[in-house]
């Protein structure tokens, strides 16, 4: 499950994680530290992601489980990475609502702004794998957090993949100079940027799909991704799950 997570990561970024056999500094340990937690950003000594049972809270079948451990490890490996929470961000108040009497006290504080954050000029993202559901730590099972438009209540919290800008953030980051490095520096259109594994695509936010990130993405039963709007109402149908 280790290997998975981390695989995420490299998938979607030039950062590589080493396996070693011995403890040094600049590693990473993961343990089970009674908790389920991590270090945030960079250290120079041995950093920490603890995982328990308390990981897998939310029981029932044994690939539920599993799926919570990854997607912990998938959040955790972020923290290690220098991402904070999102919701911690300082223009969260443009997005979010946070009910502070609704968390368990102890909690609290996880919801506060932090000051020393870079933001990257990237955008609050609500499905970004760093920000808490809409019930994170609740009392009695109240929201905790509201985003201002409703239609987002089940995109927080998400732990499916490592958000687009999730990912941008760590490329900036750590891999400016393999970017800067390219011989071709690509045009990639609707926020897309050059592939830091592959100088000769762009990674694409949700939606968008091509060399350039100029074409809708969609399956090999969506042919028709385009539609034109005009001045007269029209009647739009489908079948199957929408995307």
């Amino acid at each position: 499950m280790v290997e998975t997570a981390i695989e995420a990561w490299e998938s979607v970024t030039c950062v590589r994680f080493i396996k070693v056999l011995s403890f040094a500094e600049d590693t990473v340990q993961i343990i089970d530290g009674g908790g389920c937690y991590s270090n945030i950003g960079y250290a120079p000594s041995r950093r920490i992601i603890s995982l328990s049972n308390e990981c897998a809270t939310l029981g029932g079948p044994s690939n539920l489980q599993i799926y919570m451990i990854l997607s912990n490890l998938s959040e955790f490996s972020g923290h290690i990475l220098g991402l904070i929470h999102e919701q911690c961000r300082r223009d969260r108040d443009g997005y979010v609502i946070i009910d502070f009497q609704a968390i368990i006290p102890e909690m609290r504080d996880a919801f506060s702004k932090r000051d020393r954050l870079i933001k990257y000029n990237l955008p609050y993202d609500l499905g970004s794998i760093m920000h808490y559901s809409s019930q994170a730590f609740s009392e009695q099972n109240y929201r905790t957090i509201h985003p201002f438009d409703e239609n987002f209540y089940e995109t927080m919290g998400q732990r499916d993949s490592i958000g687009f800008y999730d990912a941008a953030a760590i490329n900036i980051a750590y891999c400016s100079n393999i970017l800067d490095s390219c011989n071709n520096q690509l045009y990639c259109l609707n926020n897309g940027y050059t592939d830091p594994n592959d100088c000769s695509k762009c990674l694409c936010p949700s939606g968008f799909a091509g060399k350039y990130c100029n074409q809708a993405e969609g399956g090999d039963k969506c042919t028709n991704r385009i539609i034109i709007a005009t001045s007269k109402w029209s009647l739009l149908l489908w079948n199957g799950t929408a995307n």
